[in-house]
C-alpha cells in the first residue's frame, strides 16, 4: 500500500531515490500479498455481494 502524501514528503525531505524505493517496496508487498491470497483462495470466505 502506497501513500501518495508519504511519497511527496519523501521526495521533498529526502532524495527521490528513497521515494522510488518506497514505491517499489510497496508495490512488491502488495503483489506478494495478492499472490498469497490467490494461493489460499480467500474468495471462498467472502460473501457473494461483496
Amino acid at each position: 500500500m502506497i501513500n501518495d502524501i508519504a511519497v511527496m514528503l519523501l521526495i521533498t525531505l529526502l532524495v527521490w531515490q528513497v521515494a522510488v524505493l518506497y514505491v517499489l517496496a510497496g508495490m512488491a508487498f502488495a503483489y506478494a500479498g495478492g499472490m498469497i491470497m490467490e494461493r489460499f483462495r480467500a474468495d471462498r470466505w467472502v460473501e457473494d455481494y461483496v
